[in-house]
């Protein structure tokens, strides 16, 4: 019975790798090279062969999803060590973010103390003056594009492992649906830990939170 499980548990990672491996070439014409929407895809189309041969749409997700990721980074020549870094930091990003959601309300709920508190209404009055402004001031939303523009730039050429590390953490997201969680999470964070940043300077802490917030990239 055990050799059984095991057998069938092998097949369902092969099936899902090898469904993975086809999807992948029509992946690459869909999604035009676009990493993180090509390995989405790919991890779809692994889960479902897994869950019509018999196991679970996670498992064959992850497995699809994490050989397609490697794959390309083995085709592009890039350092294994790296990539392969950069895309489990990716995937666990997912986790402190969600931890950062729950403390953000609890923060909001008067858990941490009224200090606190305080200071949670204080980020969220600054955050929807820079809702506002992006919304109603045309020369304010393009300066604010501008930085973003030239800020994400500057931080995919540091950071060559970033679209690795965004697809880890798409995959992740998708697959335990606590994406949206851990991008608010991670962006309420990031506004806690630049406030001043974001209070007194609003444009240039578009840049930081896009990094540090959206993208979940670690400090």
């Amino acid at each position: 019975m055990h050799c059984h499980r095991n057998s069938g548990s092998f097949l369902n990672g092969f099936i899902s790798n090898a469904v993975g491996a086809a999807s992948g070439m029509v992946s690459n014409a869909i999604s035009q090279g676009n990493i993180i929407a090509d390995t989405l895809i790919v991890g779809i189309a692994g889960g479902t062969a897994s869950v019509l041969t018999g196991g679970k749409f996670a498992n064959g997700a992850i497995t699809a999803a994490f050989a397609n990721l490697w794959n390309k980074c083995a085709a592009q020549q890039c350092t294994i060590g790296e990539k392969a870094n950069a895309i489990v930091n990716g995937a666990y990003s997912i986790f402190p973010g969600v931890g950062n959601a729950l403390r953000f309300m609890a923060r909001g709920i008067g858990l941490f103390g009224a200090e606190e508190r305080l200071k949670w209404e204080q980020e969220g009055k600054a955050v929807d003056y820079i809702a506002k402004q992006m919304a109603e001031d045309p020369k304010f939303r393009e300066e604010v594009m501008s930085k973003l523009r030239v800020g994400y730039d500057a931080f995919e050429t540091e950071n060559q492992e970033l679209y690795y590390f965004l697809g880890g953490r798409a995959v992740m997201g998708t697959i335990t649906r606590l994406g949206p969680a851990a991008i608010i999470g991670s962006t309420t964070r990031a506004v806690e830990d630049a406030r001043d940043l974001v209070i007194n300077h609003p444009k240039e802490a578009a840049v930081y939170l896009l990094k540090h917030g959206v993208i979940g990239a670690p400090k």
